[in-house]
């Protein structure tokens, strides 16, 4: 199992805890920038640096609860899809 997959598949983890309420965004952001910092030239880079700004505009903008996990939702949408959809992280092949 590769570095890049272990890292991102990590963050499809995040991203399923922000889902479940058991992450905020900053803990997402923080996972998303260590990514992006770790994986520079991935074709998933430039997703988790807008999702880690979206984040961090997030929890900058002092929004709780409900309206925050929804909105890290939203800025993390394009993200989720594109790691979904990535077939070199099926899980079953690693």
């Amino acid at each position: 199992m590769s570095s890049r997959f272990k890292l991102l598949i990590g963050v499809l983890d995040a991203l399923d805890r922000l889902f479940d309420r058991e992450s905020g965004a900053v803990d997402v952001a923080a996972l998303t920038y260590a990514t992006s910092e770790a994986l520079p030239n991935d074709q998933h880079t430039q997703l988790l640096v807008e999702a880690t700004k979206s984040l961090m505009a997030v929890v900058r903008s002092g929004a709780v609860g409900h309206e925050a996990r929804d909105r890290a939702l939203e800025a993390t949408d394009d993200l989720r899809t594109a790691l979904a959809e990535d077939p070199e992280l099926d899980e079953t092949h690693s």
